[in-house]
């Protein structure tokens, strides 16, 4: 902003000039092309130093902090909140970011924080856009496989996890995994299919074609997936040894998922 724009704004608002300078740097600090407006980073202390008085902001990090997400060990970079954009605001907004540790975000979802918005829609993705990949930029070679995971918030505490935005990968996102780590090898991990109807179907499906995936254990059957697993039992991260020892495929999969009885089936 000019000063002379500045000077304007002042006049037309109970903010000093002073703040509002210092609203217009924190602004300034993501690119407005690949985020919502005004969005404000909530693992920057000083952005949130700045909004400390804003309920919806307290609001974000009780979220933020009652799941686990600032100390997840697969956590992305930042995590985001819009207070003013028409589709996304007082959503916690889950960046994409390009690949082998890029900066550039290129998708992004965001999860709802108040029961009103959440009755409407959960979730929400950017318009206009391919689906990305989340946590792509995150993959590393010392982990030779790359977990396929429904959601953003359950890929945060497991290492070389990624989520797709749907519990349906598309055709261009598989092919764009397998381009980039030709490899590691595709390992499904779903919901727990105990609970979870969804999953629970889902798995059968990929089972038959082939794909490889984990099926929870009964004796986390009371869990509805990682980040419920993770809150119970106050840690940041499952081992990815635990769901590689706990994955199947071919018949010895199709064997240990008829040993599964859904819950709401």
């Amino acid at each position: 902003m000019s000063l002379k724009d500045i000077l304007a704004e002042s006049e037309l608002r109970t903010d000093t000039v002073e703040d509002i300078i210092k609203r217009s740097l924190v602004y300034k600090k993501y690119n407005p092309k690949s985020l919502p407006d005004d969005c404000i980073n909530l693992f920057d202390n000083n952005q949130i130093s700045f909004y400390s008085a804003n309920s919806v902001v307290k609001d974000a990090l009780e979220f933020i902090n009652k799941r686990r997400l600032s100390t997840a060990i697969n956590k992305p970079k930042a995590l985001w909140l819009s207070l003013t954009d028409y589709t996304h605001k007082n959503r916690v907004i889950f960046p994409f970011y390009s690949p082998n540790g890029g900066s550039k975000i290129e998708f992004y979802q965001s999860r709802a924080l108040y029961k009103l918005d959440e009755d409407r829609a959960k979730y929400l993705s950017k318009t206009n856009s391919d689906k990305g990949i989340f946590n792509v930029d995150k993959i590393t070679p010392d982990i030779e496989y790359i977990f396929l995971q429904e959601g953003p918030i359950d890929a945060m505490f497991l290492r070389n996890s990624v989520a797709l935005a749907g519990i349906n990968p598309t055709e261009e996102q598989i092919e764009r995994l397998q381009t980039l780590f030709p490899m590691h090898s595709i390992v499904y991990v779903l919901d727990n299919q105990w609970v979870d109807s969804t999953a629970y179907q889902v798995t059968k499906t990929l089972l038959d074609k082939g794909e490889s995936v984990f099926l929870w254990p009964k004796e986390l059957s009371l869990y509805k997936d990682f980040n419920d697993l993770c809150v119970a039992q106050h840690i940041d991260e499952v081992p990815y040894k635990f769901i590689i020892k706990n994955t199947f495929k071919g018949m010895k999969g199709k064997l240990q998922y008829s040993l599964i009885k859904c819950k709401q089936s």
